[in-house]
Parts: C-alpha cells; structure tokens; sequence
C-alpha cells in the first residue's frame, strides 16, 4: 500500500497529461490501421488485425513515459506506463462519449420500438430488416 501512495505522490498530475498525449498519438495511430482493417475481407484476420488497436495505448503509454524518464531524468516505472495507457483510454471513451455536445443515449425502450418497427414493417425484405435489428444492436451496446 505504500508503494501505491509513493507512486501517486511521485507522480501526481504526469501520468493524466502524457494519457492526454498518449490519446491524441493513440488516435492519429489508429486511422491508417482502420483502413487498412477495412480493406481485410476475411473477420477472422481482421480480427487479429484490430487487436492492435486495443494494446496500442498502453504499449505508447509506456513509450512515452520511457521518454518522459529519460528527458526528465525520473525513475521510470512499466506500471505507470500502463496506468497512461488506460488514462488514455477513459479519456478517448469520454471524448467519443460526449462528441458533438450531447451525451448519446440510446435506452431500452428505444431499441425495442426501433426493432418492433422493423420486424413490423411490410415492405421491407428480410435482410433489410436483419441489417437494421443488427444496426439497433450495435447502437444499444454502444450506449452502455
């Protein structure tokens, strides 16, 4: 437990300005992976692929805090290298939470009229109607 204090106390407000680095390196990095990914007809290659986009942060976070220790002559620790890593994590997820000034909400009762309709609809084919139960889906994980 001491230890934990001690790294807090050491490194106080250094770890949230390199996740705030981290997150927008992390973000440019992540643009040419994703068109590249798209380009991956087989899912499962794709798949494996965009595993690199979740261990990126951490594995910047540590980069950048590597050359924060060495620029700054600190004692650089692999742990708070991780830790900018996940910083950088809840920072992008709040950014893409709260982009365009609204918080996006999508509740239960929205899916489930969203869905009724489709399913309901008469003059759409059933793979119109996949894609858009599928669609509402996606839209509902994506507001948890």
């Amino acid at each position: 437990m001491e230890e934990i204090v001690k790294l807090f106390s050491t490194y106080s407000y250094v770890p949230i300005i390199l996740g705030l680095i981290v997150c927008l390196f992390v973000y440019i990095l992540k643009i040419p992976i994703k068109k590249l990914t798209i380009k991956i007809t087989n899912e499962a290659k794709r798949k494996k692929v965009n595993i690199i986009i979740y261990i990126l942060p951490f594995i910047v976070g540590i980069g950048v805090l590597w050359l924060y220790s060495i620029i700054f002559k600190t004692e650089f620790n692999c742990v708070i290298g991780l830790q900018v890593g996940g910083i950088a994590i809840v920072i992008y997820n709040l950014l893409e939470r709260f982009k365009k000034g609204k918080v996006e909400t999508f509740t239960n009762e929205v899916f489930v009229e969203k869905v009724t309709e489709t399913l309901t609809a008469e003059t759409k084919t059933d793979k119109e109607k996949k894609e858009e139960v599928t669609d509402a889906i996606k839209d509902l994980y994506k507001s948890l």
